[in-house]
C-alpha cells in the first residue's frame, strides 16, 4: 500500500485531529490543576477544558480516561494511570480494562490512536480490531483504521475495502484500463465501454477513432462492416476504394489495427469529409429511407430475369433516382450510382442493391454512434491544454458516479453512469468481468468518501482523475482547500490548490499553489534532478496568463531534493489542528 496516500488521507475529510469530545470515547489526558469536588483543568491534546473526575488524581499526572459524559460539564472516568517506565504495559492494561485481548496488533493501533491523540470508543476499537485481524497486510490495515477513527467513518467491511483499494498499490488509471479490456468484446456491456473509453483514450487520429469504433461495432452487434464502409461511401466498389485504384482486404475479421490499417489506404481527404457525409446521412435518415422503399418497390414490380429494361422504362427508372434519392445522398454515394447505373442486370442489381442498404436502420444507427465518437475526439483533440484538463473533469464528474448518491436525494437524473453500471453487473453475476468490477467499485466508493468536506469556513475537496487522456504517464491528483464568502459561494481570493503528478521525464512532482489576496506562491518540488530552474519565458507566460484571470504571481520556487524526506517531515502534521492542504508523493 502507498504510503504516502495513506499519511495524505486526512487531507480533505480529517479536518481537525480535536474533534468534540463524545460519551464513550478513551482519551488521554494530562492533569494541569486540581480543584475541589473532584473537579480539574485537564490537557487533551492541544486542548484544555474543565472536567469533573469519578476519582481523586495527582497534578501532572497522565492517564487513559473515559468520557461518561458530555452534558453540562465533561466527565471522565479514570482506566488507569499511565507511567514513563511501564511503555507497551500501559496499553496492555488499558486493552485488558476494557475487555479485551491484548496482540502485537491490538496494542500497535491503541498506540497509534493514543499517540496521535484520537479519541475512540469501546466499540471502534474491537472493530479495528477486527478489520485488521482480517487484513493480509496488519501494518497497513492498523493505519488505514486509524484514519477511518479520526475521519468518523464507519467501521464497516465495505468501508474498509472501498479506502484499501482507493489507497493501495493501483492508480485509477489501471483499474480502469482493466476493465475496459475485459468488456470492450462482450455486447452487453457496451454502454461501460464507452464510459471507460472517454475516461482512458486518447485518440491518434481520426483512423484510430473510426477503426476502434467500427472494431467495437464488429465485435459487440456483429454487424457487417464491410457494407457500412460501402453504405458510406468511404468504399465505394465492390473491392475497391474511392479512387478505383486499389483493393482491400475485407474487415469484418479485423482487429483493431488491422482496421486501421485499411483506412490508411483509404484519401485522406475522403477521412477528412466523413464527419460531414455522416451528418448529411444521419439528417436524411427518414426520407432516404422512404425513396428507397419505393424504388425498391418499383424494382419489384420489374421482370427480374431480362437482360435490359426497355429505354423508356430505364429512362423513367434513371429519372427517379436521380431526382429523388442521389440529392438525399453525399457526393461519393450520389458518385457511386451514377457511375454504375447501366441498363443491364448486374448494373441494376448492385444499384437495387445500394439502394436496399438504405433501408438498413442499423447502418444509421453505426453512423449516429460513430458521428458522436468523431465530435466528441476532435472536440477534445483541437483544445487547448486548460480546455482538455477542463473537459476530462467533466467528463469524470459526469460518468464516473461520484455523484450519484446527491443526484438522487435531489430528484436529479443524468446519464447512466459508471457506477451504476458496475452495481448492475454485480446483481447479475456476470463471472467473467465481476472481480474487476467489484475493485473499481470499491475504488469509487473510497473516492467518494475521500472526496469534499465541508469545514466551518470553508471547503477541503480530493480530486482524482486518470491521467493518460491528458498526456500523464498515470494518474492526476489535487487537493483544494478554499475559504466561504458571507454569501456561502466559494472565495477566489483565498485557497491552497496542489497537483500531484507523475511525469514521464520529470517523475513524481508536486505543484503547490497558495493563493492569499489574489496573490500566488507558487513553489514546484521534484528529485529526478532535470528541474534545475524555469525559463524566463515560461515564467512570462504563465504570469501573464495569471494576470488575464486577474490573478498576480508573486513567486515561484523550485525545489529539487528528495521527496521522500518532504513526506515524513509532514506526518505529524495530523497531531495539530488543520492548517491546510499537505503535499506527499
Amino acid at each position: 500500500m502507498d504510503a504516502f496516500k495513506i499519511n495524505g488521507f486526512h487531507s480533505t475529510k480529517i479536518i481537525s485531529s480535536q474533534p468534540k469530545l463524545q460519551s464513550g470515547q478513551i482519551v488521554k489526558g494530562h492533569i494541569l490543576k486540581i480543584y475541589p469536588d473532584n473537579k480539574a483543568l485537564i490537557q487533551l491534546g492541544d486542548k484544555k477544558m474543565n472536567a469533573q473526575l469519578e476519582a481523586s488524581l495527582t497534578i501532572g499526572g497522565r492517564y487513559h480516561f473515559l468520557v461518561t459524559s458530555t452534558d453540562q460539564m465533561v466527565r471522565l472516568k479514570v482506566l488507569g494511570k499511565i507511567s514513563k517506565s511501564k511503555g507497551k504495559e500501559n496499553l496492555d492494561e488499558l486493552i485488558n480494562h476494557l475487555g479485551l485481548k491484548a496482540t502485537k496488533y491490538s496494542t500497535s493501533l491503541v498506540d497509534e490512536l493514543i499517540s496521535k491523540r484520537i479519541p475512540f470508543d469501546k466499540h471502534q476499537l474491537v472493530k479495528a480490531i477486527q478489520l485488521v485481524g482480517e487484513s493480509k497486510n496488519k501494518t497497513d490495515a492498523i493505519q488505514l483504521t486509524v484514519k477511518m477513527i479520526q475521519g468518523k467513518f464507519p467501521l464497516s467491511t465495505s468501508t474498509y475495502a472501498a479506502f484499501a483499494t482507493r489507497f493501495g498499490d493501483t492508480s485509477l488509471n489501471e483499474e480502469l484500463k482493466v476493465l475496459y479490456e475485459q468488456v470492450q468484446n462482450k455486447g452487453n456491456h457496451r454502454v461501460l465501454y464507452e464510459r471507460l473509453h472517454d475516461l482512458l483514450q486518447r485518440s491518434r487520429g481520426i483512423e484510430d477513432v473510426i477503426s476502434r469504433q467500427l472494431f467495437n461495432e464488429l465485435k459487440v452487434t456483429d454487424s457487417d462492416m464491410d457494407r457500412f464502409l460501402r453504405f458510406t461511401g468511404i468504399i465505394v466498389g465492390e473491392k475497391g476504394i474511392t479512387d478505383g485504384e486499389k483493393s482491400v482486404a475485407p474487415v469484418n475479421s479485423a482487429s483493431p489495427y488491422q482496421m486501421e490499417e485499411v483506412l490508411k489506404y483509404i484519401r485522406s481527404d475522403t477521412m477528412e469529409s466523413l464527419p460531414t457525409r455522416l451528418t448529411k446521412m444521419v439528417e436524411n435518415k427518414m426520407m432516404l429511407i422512404d425513396e428507397a422503399q419505393k424504388a425498391l418497390a418499383f424494382w419489384k414490380t420489374l421482370a427480374p430475369s431480362i437482360e435490359r429494361l426497355p429505354t423508356q422504362l430505364f429512362e423513367q427508372l434513371r429519372q427517379q433516382i436521380n431526382d429523388r434519392i442521389s440529392p438525399l445522398l453525399t457526393v461519393e454515394q450520389e458518385q457511386y450510382i451514377t457511375t454504375r447505373l447501366q441498363n443491364n442486370t448486374a448494373s441494376l442489381g448492385r444499384i437495387f442493391s445500394f439502394i436496399e442498404s438504405l433501408t438498413d436502420e442499423n447502418m444509421y444507427t453505426i453512423a449516429t454512434r460513430l458521428l458522436g465518437r468523431i465530435n466528441k475526439d476532435q472536440l477534445f483533440s483541437l483544445s487547448s491544454p486548460k480546455e482538455q484538463f477542463l473537459l476530462h473533469l467533466n467528463q469524470q464528474l459526469s460518468s464516473m458516479g461520484l455523484n450519484d448518491e446527491h443526484n438522487i436525494s435531489k430528484g436529479l437524473t443524468n446519464e447512466i453512469t459508471v457506477k451504476q453500471l458496475l452495481i448492475q453487473i454485480l446483481s447479475n453475476s456476470d463471472l467473467s468481468i465481476t472481480e474487476q468490477s467489484q475493485k473499481l467499485l470499491h475504488y469509487i466508493n473510497g473516492m467518494q468518501l475521500n472526496s469534499v468536506m465541508d469545514t466551518p469556513d470553508g471547503i477541503a475537496a480530493n480530486l482524482l482523475l486518470p491521467g493518460e487522456k491528458i498526456g500523464l504517464k498515470n494518474d492526476l491528483e489535487l487537493d483544494f482547500k478554499g475559504k466561504r464568502k458571507d454569501n456561502g459561494e466559494i472565495d477566489p481570493d483565498y485557497c491552497h490548490i496542489i497537483f500531484y503528478l507523475e511525469l514521464a521525464n520529470l517523475k513524481d512532482t508536486i505543484i503547490d499553489m497558495n493563493i492569499q489576496k489574489r496573490n500566488i506562491n507558487l513553489t514546484v518540488f521534484n528529485q529526478s534532478g532535470h528541474l534545475n530552474h524555469l525559463p524566463e519565458s515560461l515564467k512570462t507566460v504563465l504570469k501573464n496568463k495569471l494576470k488575464e484571470l486577474d490573478y498576480n504571481l508573486t513567486h515561484i520556487q523550485l525545489k529539487n531534493g528528495n521527496i521522500e524526506g518532504f513526506k515524513r517531515g509532514e506526518q505529524s502534521v495530523t497531531q495539530h489542528p488543520y492548517k491546510g492542504v499537505d503535499f506527499r508523493i
